[in-house]
């Protein structure tokens, strides 16, 4: 489907249209970040390689708070009311205070019983048993149970219109086959029992309860199909989460606590959402005492952090992200590894990074530092010109002969004018950057696939699988590269069913050894994020996987 025949989001997020599958690919940062994002890549463009200090916005009018609200979050409409259609994370955000998973994890990045009281593992790691807790219900005051998990699990996977997180579920029995077509719902893994959901695994999975705690996978009402296309401006539909939608002003979400949350009601009983800054920077709505949290951007927090009234309300996170270079694979230039490697080889990233005036740390591996199983494994080639040059005359291009024409997109992600500057020097190239929005990144990537394009993944679940499979894997919903290796995807089947902790991360190093030497995509930089959070706000912390739960939320007595 083009993007012109695509209903979008209305300026109010309250009429919402179903995202397309794969829509909203990974972005986990936040509009913040892409503006640090954009600013960096102009700046290594255009050789400027001091550290900066950045200012607030212009003195334009205060954007006013929003009356009734007993906390003021900055954030964004989401692309879909519906968890299955959507794989961006401001839309994770929101969504994931209106529907619960069974699982959640917390700040600390900690799996903990959410939906679910508690799960066990049985027949060696291919079961996993969830126990619901008793008594669940919708916020409408409708029965909860593990039928409506396995209900919600299942769209997901709908191969009528699979998530594009629908890999997700890759490791239940008959869940691909399935989202591919070629199996009935009736041969998923899935099989619920009143509070009892039993989730058969093709393989061992350990990380499997983690994954129940990704937004995409939390339980939804029968009506949601209702709810994802049409509009919605009463926005009073049932929620399994702490919160639910209650309208709100243009360029404002309200969200009102759930009496019927698991949990209790939570503390923060009013939250507004606010959409839309007026054009005002972050840490000046945040000043003006329009919001009580934002995140901000590192160049903000750099100066911030020094700065006697906001300093102390500075609040620093480490999230699970990288930001990488991918490749087409399925087309010429780059299906041939020895054209990739050149490019890896021709470019000194470690050089670009130590030049970023926002301290991000240059990306050693595809899986960010923190992560379960990453190994040590030095995930990319070292800075060798002379061998770049030797391997793109192997592909048949001596120096650069013969090359086409080649773009670059991106969204701001990565110093891409740089790049395209290096390549052109070392391999004598033509790289043209194509910067775009966030939206038509992701349409372009959903569509005519570009070349070469930046992108941030952030984790989903605190795993390697999930950067390793879900990534990379060769049948994967979210490989936009389009790159299989059959060896690869052996070694990372094998290590997810590996019980034995330093097995099983040996195994997924000599999986990311194959990345570095096949170079389907380029590790740029590991992203943290920053916020702005009001003095005596309390449980306002983002958790690794890049999400702030509103319900551990409360205002200091």
């Amino acid at each position: 489907m083009s993007e012109a025949d695509r209903e979008t989001p209305t300026g109010d997020g309250l009429e919402q249209a179903e995202a397309a599958p794969g829509r909203g690919r990974r972005r986990w940062l936040s509009p913040a970040s892409l503006g640090t994002a954009l600013l960096l890549a102009i700046m290594v463009g255009a050789g400027i390689f001091a550290a900066v200090m950045v200012t607030p916005g212009p003195d334009e009018e205060a954007l006013p708070r929003p009356a009734d609200a007993d906390v003021v979050v900055a954030g964004a409409a989401p692309l879909s009311w519906d968890p299955a259609a959507i794989s961006d994370s401001e839309s994770a955000q929101l969504l994931s205070q209106v529907f619960e998973g069974l699982t959640v994890l917390d700040a600390t990045s900690t799996l903990r019983p959410a939906l679910a009281e508690s799960w066990e593992v049985e027949d060696e790691g291919r079961r996993v048993v969830f126990t619901l807790r008793e008594g669940l219900t919708f916020s409408d005051g409708s029965a909860l149970d593990a039928a409506d998990v396995r209900r919600s699990w299942l769209r997901v996977l709908d191969p009528a219109r699979p998530s594009p997180l629908a890999s997700l579920l890759d490791d239940v029995e008959g869940a691909a086959a399935y989202a591919r077509g070629e199996g009935p719902a009736d041969a998923v893994g899935l099989h619920a029992d009143g509070r009892t959901l039993s989730v058969d695994l093709a393989r061992p999975a350990s990380y499997f309860p983690a994954v129940a705690a990704v937004p995409s996978l939390a339980v939804v009402p029968e009506t949601i199909d209702e709810l994802a296309r049409g509009p919605r401006r009463d926005m009073t539909f049932a929620a399994s989460g702490a919160y639910v939608p209650a309208g709100g002003e243009p360029g404002e979400l309200r969200l009102r606590a759930n009496d019927a949350y698991w949990a209790g009601p939570p503390s923060m009983e009013r939250i507004s959402v606010v959409t839309d800054l007026g054009g005002r920077s972050e840490v000046d709505v945040f000043e003006d005492g329009a919001v009580d949290w934002t995140r901000i951007s590192p160049l903000d927090a750099a100066w911030i952090r020094y700065a006697q009234v906001l300093g102390p309300q500075l609040r620093h996170a480490d999230e699970m992200v990288v930001e990488y270079l991918g490749f087409d694979t399925s087309r010429p230039p780059f299906d041939d590894a020895r054209v990739r490697r050149a490019v890896s080889m021709a470019v000194d990233w470690d050089r670009l990074t130590a030049h970023d005036p926002a301290g991000t740390a240059a990306a050693t591996a595809i899986v960010p530092p923190g992560v379960e199983a990453r190994g040590q494994v030095d995930g990319r080639l070292r800075h060798d010109p002379e061998a770049a040059r030797a391997e793109l005359a192997a592909a048949g291009y001596p120096g650069g002969e013969g090359f086409p024409a080649v773009s670059l997109a991106s969204y701001g992600i990565g110093p891409t004018a740089a790049i395209a500057q290096e390549l052109e020097r070392e391999l004598d190239i033509e790289v043209a950057v194509e910067e775009r929005s966030f939206d038509d990144h992701s349409a372009l990537l959903d569509g005519d696939t570009p070349a070469m394009w930046t992108l941030a993944w952030s984790a989903d679940y605190p795993h390697a699988h999930d950067f390793l499979g879900l990534l990379l894997r060769g049948d994967s919903s979210a490989n936009i590269g389009g790159w299989a290796n059959a060896a690869y995807d052996d070694l990372i089947d094998t290590a997810a069913a590996t019980a034995d902790p330093a097995e099983q991360e040996a195994l997924y190093e000599q999986a990311q050894a194959i990345v570095r030497d096949e170079a389907p995509l380029i590790p740029l930089s590991y992203s943290d994020s920053w916020a702005l959070s009001r003095e005596g706000l309390r449980g306002a912390a983002v958790s690794g996987v890049g999400l702030l739960r509103f319900a551990d939320m409360a205002w200091q007595p």
